[in-house]
C-alpha cells in the first residue's frame, strides 16, 4: 500500500450534487480498488454507496493506516490512498460508488435559514446515492433544535441528519431520554443531511427550535365527530394549558403512526410519554406535526359531541370515521358495576377505542393488534361512562362503522334457547341485519349442562356470525370463533342463568343457533362398542363445521384409550371430555390423543375449515391398556437389549398396531419405525408414556428414528402405535426396532435359573436349553472345572422373552467330570449353576448295524452279526428279545428259538464294550420267527401179522429224530386211504383180498413240520 501504482485520481466533492467527484466500478467479491487523493488538513466524510458488501479504508503514503470513524476522517495535509474491498462472502459481483467531502468546507451548502416553525421545511433532490447535503441555519449555543429526515409526503423518511460547527465537527449534543439536541460551542452551525436510498429522490429536512419555539399557530381544539384541525403555515402548534389537565393529542396517519412529536414545554423538553393520555400542568406547550396534517386534540373528560346510547342497546351506533384524527364519543346507559361487551360486526372491526368514567381515567380499550370483534369490560369508575372510537390506521377515510355497546349482567327481553340432542339439528333461528347485527337467547338456571356446544350457521348464501356466552352474576364467558359455521364449547356454572349472544356480520342474514349437552347426560350419542387395536370403532360424516357428532366410551378408570378420528384430508378433529365435561385430550392431523382416569368419556367429532372440508370419517378408540398392564391387543416386549426387529403390513381391515415394552429412568431406547420400501411414507409413530418427560420421540423426516427416555418416573411401561397414514395409503410394510443404549433397559436384571440337559458325553457337539432372564446372542457361556480347560458354548437362538437360549457346545477332548455353568452377561456381569453339568465318557459309535442272521426257525440255533463299531469293541454283550421283550436267561451270542415263538419276532440288543468308553446298545431290527424242520424217521414203521383174510395186521411208530410228540396212522388200499383205518391195527376183511395194503406214520411236534413214514404196500391173500 505504500506508494501503490494504478490508484486513479478523486477530486474532493462539494455538498450537494458532487457533479462527477466520484469514483465508481465493478467490484467483485473477494476484489479491491484504490483511489489516490491530496487533501488540506481538516476533517473529511468518506461514503460508499455501491451494490455491494465493500468496506474502505484510507493509507498514508507510507502504507499506515489512518484512524477513521464510521464515515469521516481527521487528515493531516497530503496525498493518501482510498481502498474499498467487497466482501470475499459477497454472494454477487457488484458496483462501487465513492466519494470524499471536505466538512469544514461551504461549498455545495444551501443559503442558511432560520429555525422558525413556520420556515417552511427545506426540500432536498438527491442525484447520487453518496450525496452530502449541507443547510446552514441561524442557531445559537444552547438551544434545543428538532432535525429529521422525512419523505414528501410528510412520514418518516430513509435517511440521518445533524449538525456540525465551522471545522465539521458533531456540534448538537443529544440525550436519549429528550428529543432533539442542544447546541454546543461556536457557530455559525450547519445541518448535514443524507438520504438512504440508492435511486434518485427527494426529502424534506424537517429542522426547528424546540425551546423558545417561534412561528408556532395557536392550538384548537377538537369536537368528537369531527377531525381535527389542521395548521395552514406552520409546522408548530401552541397549546396554552391554565388548568391541570389530561389531554389526548394525535397526528397520525397511515404513512406516520407515531402519535405525535409532543407536547414539549418553552425548554424543548417533552412533557408526555404516552400521548393519547398526556397529563400537562398550567403553561405553554407545542405539538409538532407537519403543515397541514389533522391533529386530534381534546382533555379526556371532553363531551362535547357526545351522543348518547339509546335505550335499545342491541340497536348499533353507525358513524362515518373521516380521518384518522376524528374521535366519536358514546355515552352509555350502563351504571357503574355493570359488565358490557362492545362488539363490531364479524369481518368489519374497523376501529380502535376505548372506554371512560366520567372523570377520564379509563376502563378498557382495544386496539387492531389484540381485538377481534368483542371486548368485555367491567364498568368500576364513575357514571356517566363513555365509549371513545377513532378509526385504524389501516383503514380508508370514510370508513363506516357499527358499534354495539350491550349490558352483559342484564340483558332482557332474549327469547328462550332449547338444548339440542346429537341425534337431530334443533337450534333456533335468529336474523341479523348491519343496523342490528347482535341478539340474543336466554337460558334458563336450571335449564344446562356443566358443559355444552354452542354451534352457529348460517342458513343462507351469506352472512358470518360469532357467539358469546355469558353467565348471569359471575365473570365467565365463552368466546366462540367466527364464520359461516362454527361452535365453542362452553363451561356453566351450575344454578346460574346464561345468555347467549349471537354477533353477525354487516349482512342482512340468517343463522341457526345450537346447543347440546357434552357430558355423560348428553342425548343423542352413538356408544362405542369395538376398542381393538386396528378395526374401526365408529363412523359418520361432518357436512360443515357446525356439525358435531358425538360417541360415548365406557371402560375402568385404569383403561387406557388411544383416539383418533379418520378422514382422508385430514380436516376431522376430535376432542374427547370425561362425564362430568372436563376437557381430556384433542385428535388431529394424525395425532392422537390418550384417555384415562374415567369411566367413560364424551367424544366430539367435528370439522377443522382451516385444514379442509368436511366429509367422511371412522373413529379409532382402541384400549391399549388397563389395571393388568398393556391390552392383549399390543404386543409384549422385551426392552433389556432393544427389540426386532419387527415387521409386518398395515391395511384399512388392520389400521393400527401396538407394541408395549418397560422403560426405566435414565435408560435410553434408540429405534426406527419406518416402512419397509425405502424412501417411502413412514407409517404414523404414536408413543405413550407417563408424559412428555417420560416418552418416547420421534424425528420427522429422518427415516422413522426415534429415542425413548424419562427423567422423572423411574419405572413405566411405554406403547408405541404405528398407524396407517391419512392420506389415503391402503398398506404400508413396517419395520419396527430399537436397541438399548446402555444395557439393561426396562429395569431388566440378567440371571440363569437352569440348563437341560445336565450331563453329555465327551466327544461330539451338544445342544444345550439354557432358562433365565435377560439372556442375549452375545452372552458368552463357559463349562469351567477346577485344572481343566474351559469349554466354551455359542449361543444359537434366544427367545423373544429373553427367558430361553440354545447353546450348542463341543465337547471334543473335554475332560470327564462335574462343570460349573458359568454365563457372562452382554450387559456386564456374570451368573454361575455350580456343578450344574457334567462330561461323560465318550460313547462307542456304531457304524454298522447288527443283524440277526437268518433262517430263523423253532429249534435252529440263531446267530448275530454285531456289526461295526468305532473304535473297535473288544468284547459284547447280548441280550435276545421276544416281541422287544428281554427273554430271561438269553444272553448268549446264539439263541434257539422254542416252539412258542412260531410268528413272534425275534431281536438281540448288542452292547459293544471299550475301555475308556461308554458302552453302547443297539438293537437289532426282529426277525419272524418260523416253523422248525419235520422230524425224520431214522427206522420207519413195520407190520406184524399175515396179510390174509381174516387176520389183523398190526404197525409200529418207527423211530424219529427229534422225538414225535405225537403220532397218526392211516391204513390204504390199493393206494386210497380206508376209512375209520387210523389206528396202528387193521382187520382185513374178504373185500380187501387180492388188493395191496399199507400204512402211513404221520409224527407231529411242537413248532415243527409233521413227518410221515409209510411202509411197503403188500397183497392181501384169499
Amino acid at each position: 500500500m505504500s506508494n501503490p501504482d494504478g490508484c486513479l485520481s478523486l477530486a474532493i466533492a462539494p455538498f450537494g450534487d458532487p457533479h462527477g467527484a466520484i469514483a465508481s466500478g465493478p467490484l467483485a467479491g473477494g476484489a479491491t480498488d484504490c483511489r489516490s487523493i491530496t487533501v488540506a488538513a481538516g476533517r473529511y466524510s468518506v461514503r460508499e454507496g455501491g451494490h455491494n458488501q465493500a468496506g474502505w479504508q484510507v493509507y498514508t503514503r507510507a502504507g499506515e493506516p489512518v484512524g477513521c470513524g464510521s464515515d469521516d476522517c481527521e487528515l493531516p495535509a497530503g496525498a493518501y490512498t482510498l481502498l474499498v474491498e467487497n466482501s470475499p462472502e459477497a454472494e454477487k459481483d457488484g458496483t462501487f460508488n465513492l466519494a470524499v467531502t471536505d466538512l469544514s468546507s461551504t461549498e455545495g451548502c444551501a443559503p442558511q435559514i432560520n429555525t422558525r416553525w413556520d420556515t417552511p421545511a427545506p426540500l432536498r433532490t438527491q442525484s447520487a446515492p453518496i450525496q452530502l447535503d449541507c443547510q446552514p441555519i441561524d442557531g445559537k449555543a444552547g438551544e434545543r433544535l428538532l432535525t429529521e429526515i422525512r419523505g414528501v409526503d410528510g412520514a418518516p423518511g430513509e435517511g440521518d441528519s445533524w449538525i456540525v460547527d465551522p471545522t465539521g465537527a458533531e456540534a448538537c449534543t443529544e440525550d436519549s431520554r429528550h428529543d432533539g439536541c442542544v447546541l454546543q460551542g461556536d457557530g455559525p452551525f450547519r445541518v448535514l443531511s443524507t438520504r438512504d436510498h440508492p435511486d434518485p429522490g427527494s426529502y424534506v429536512l424537517d429542522l426547528g427550535r424546540l425551546s423558545d419555539p417561534v412561528g408556532c399557530e395557536p392550538a384548537v381544539l377538537s369536537t368528537f365527530g369531527t377531525p381535527g384541525a389542521a395548521a395552514a403555515s406552520s409546522r408548530c402548534r401552541e397549546l396554552t394549558v391554565t388548568t391541570a389537565t389530561t389531554y389526548t393529542i394525535d397526528s397520525r396517519t397511515l404513512a406516520d403512526q407515531s402519535v405525535g412529536r409532543g407536547a414539549y414545554g418553552i425548554d424543548g423538553l417533552e412533557r408526555c410519554a404516552d400521548m393519547r393520555r398526556c397529563r400537562l400542568e398550567p403553561g405553554k406547550y407545542t405539538v409538532i406535526a407537519p403543515v397541514g396534517r389533522r391533529v386530534a386534540l381534546f382533555t379526556t373528560t371532553a363531551t362535547a359531541g357526545c351522543e348518547v346510547q339509546p335505550a335499545d342497546t342491541l340497536a348499533a351506533r353507525n358513524g362515518n370515521l373521516a380521518s384518522e384524527t376524528q374521535y366519536d364519543c358514546l355515552q352509555l346507559q350502563a351504571p357503574a358495576g355493570a359488565r358490557i361487551a362492545l362488539t363490531e360486526p364479524v369481518g368489519s372491526a374497523v376501529t380502535d377505542g376505548y372506554v371512560v368514567d366520567s372523570t377520564g381515567r379509563d376502563q378498557c380499550g382495544w386496539n387492531s393488534r389484540t381485538y377481534e370483534h368483542v371486548v368485555i369490560c367491567e364498568l368500576t369508575g364513575t357514571a356517566p361512562f363513555r365509549v371513545v372510537v377513532h378509526q385504524r390506521l389501516d383503514e380508508p377515510d370514510g370508513s363506516q362503522y357499527h358499534l354495539t355497546v350491550t349490558r352483559l349482567d342484564q340483558a332482557t327481553g332474549c327469547p328462550a334457547f332449547p338444548q339440542s340432542d346429537f341425534a337431530a339439528p334443533g337450534g333456533v333461528t335468529v336474523a341479523l341485519r348491519p343496523e342490528r347485527f347482535v341478539a340474543c337467547l336466554a337460558i334458563p338456571a336450571d335449564g344446562h349442562a356443566a358443559k355444552e356446544t354452542l354451534e352457529h350457521v348460517r342458513t343462507g348464501s351469506i352472512g358470518s356470525a360469532t357467539t358469546l356466552a355469558v353467565t348471569a352474576d359471575s365473570d365467565q364467558t365463552c368466546v366462540g370463533r367466527e364464520g359461516m359455521a362454527w361452535f365453542e364449547f362452553c363451561d356453566y356454572e351450575t344454578g346460574k342463568a346464561v345468555t347467549i349472544f349471537v354477533i353477525g356480520s354487516a349482512d342482512t342474514a340468517s343463522h341457526r343457533i345450537s346447543r347440546r349437552d357434552m357430558t355423560s347426560t348428553a342425548r343423542g350419542c352413538t356408544a362405542v362398542t369395538a376398542t381393538a387395536v386396528g378395526g374401526i370403532s365408529g363412523s359418520g360424516t361432518v357436512p360443515d363445521a357446525s356439525v358435531i357428532r358425538c360417541f360415548k366410551i365406557t371402560g375402568a378408570t385404569s383403561d387406557r384409550f388411544s383416539i383418533n378420528a379418520r378422514d382422508a384430508k385430514g380436516s376431522i378433529v376430535a376432542s374427547v371430555f370425561a362425564p362430568n365435561g372436563d376437557y381430556v385430550c384433542k385428535t388431529y392431523s394424525e395425532t392422537r390423543c390418550l384417555a384415562t382416569g374415567s369411566t367413560g368419556y364424551q367424544v366430539m367429532v367435528f370439522n377443522d375449515p382451516g385444514t379442509g372440508t368436511a366429509g367422511a370419517f371412522t373413529l379409532e378408540a382402541y384400549r391399549i391398556g388397563g389395571a393388568a398392564g398393556p391390552a392383549p391387543d399390543c404386543t409384549k416386549l422385551d426392552s433389556a437389549y432393544g427389540f426386532g426387529p419387527l415387521t409386518g403390513e398395515l391395511t384399512n381391515s388392520k389400521r393400527t398396531v401396538c407394541v408395549a415394552f418397560p422403560m426405566k429412568q435414565d435408560k435410553k431406547l434408540v429405534g426406527q419405525a419406518r416402512n419397509q420400501v425405502p424412501n417411502s411414507l413412514l407409517p404414523i409413530f404414536t408413543p405413550y408414556g407417563t408424559d412428555s418427560n417420560d416418552n418416547c420421540t420421534s424425528y420427522a423426516g429422518e427415516d422413522g428414528r426415534f429415542d425413548c427416555e424419562g427423567s422423572r418416573t423411574d419405572f413405566w411401561m411405554q406403547s408405541i402405535l404405528l398407524s396407517l397414514p391419512e392420506s389415503g395409503e391402503t398398506s404400508l410394510k413396517y419395520l419396527l426396532k430399537a436397541e438399548c443404549e446402555t444395557p439393561l433397559c426396562g429395569g431388566a436384571t440378567f440371571g440363569v435359573t437352569g440348563a437341560a440337559p445336565t450331563s453329555a458325553a465327551a466327544g461330539v457337539p451338544v445342544a444345550v436349553s439354557l432358562n433365565g432372564k435377560s439372556l442375549h446372542l452375545k452372552d458368552v457361556v463357559r463349562f469351567k472345572a477346577a485344572g481343566k480347560p474351559d469349554v466354551v458354548g455359542v449361543v444359537k437362538s434366544v427367545s423373544a422373552d429373553r427367558t430361553a437360549a440354545s447353546v450348542t457346545v463341543d465337547l471334543a477332548g473335554a475332560a470327564v467330570g462335574p462343570r460349573s455353568l458359568v454365563v457372562e452377561s452382554f450387559a456386564g456381569g456374570s451368573a454361575t449353576l455350580a456343578n450344574a453339568f457334567t462330561v461323560t465318557p465318550p460313547a462307542l459309535v456304531n457304524t454298522k448295524a447288527p443283524t440277526v442272521v437268518a433262517p430263523v426257525r423253532v429249534g435252529d440255533v440263531v446267530k448275530v452279526n454285531v456289526g461295526a463299531w468305532s473304535p473297535a469293541a473288544s468284547s459284547y454283550t447280548y441280550q435276545w428279545r421276544d416281541n422287544g421283550a428281554a427273554i430271561r436267561g438269553a444272553g448268549a451270542a446264539t439263541y434257539t428259538p422254542a416252539a412258542g415263538m412260531v410268528g413272534r419276532s425275534l431281536s438281540v440288543t448288542v452292547t459293544a464294550v471299550r475301555s475308556g468308553y461308554a458302552s453302547k446298545a443297539v438293537t437289532t431290527a426282529g426277525v419272524v420267527v418260523g416253523v422248525g424242520a419235520a422230524p425224520k424217521a431214522s427206522k420207519g414203521p413195520v407190520v406184524t401179522g399175515a396179510y390174509k383174510v381174516g387176520k389183523t395186521v398190526s404197525a409200529s411208530t418207527g423211530t424219529w429224530a427229534p422225538a414225535c410228540t405225537s403220532v397218526k396212522f392211516q391204513w390204504y388200499l390199493a393206494g386210497k386211504a380206508i376209512s375209520g383205518g387210523t389206528k396202528a391195527s387193521l382187520a382185513l376183511t374178504a373185500a380187501m383180498g387180492k388188493k395191496a395194503v399199507h400204512v402211513g406214520v404221520t409224527c407231529a411236534r411242537a413248532g415243527h413240520a409233521s413227518g410221515v413214514a409209510s411202509t411197503r404196500p403188500v397183497t392181501v391173500a384169499v
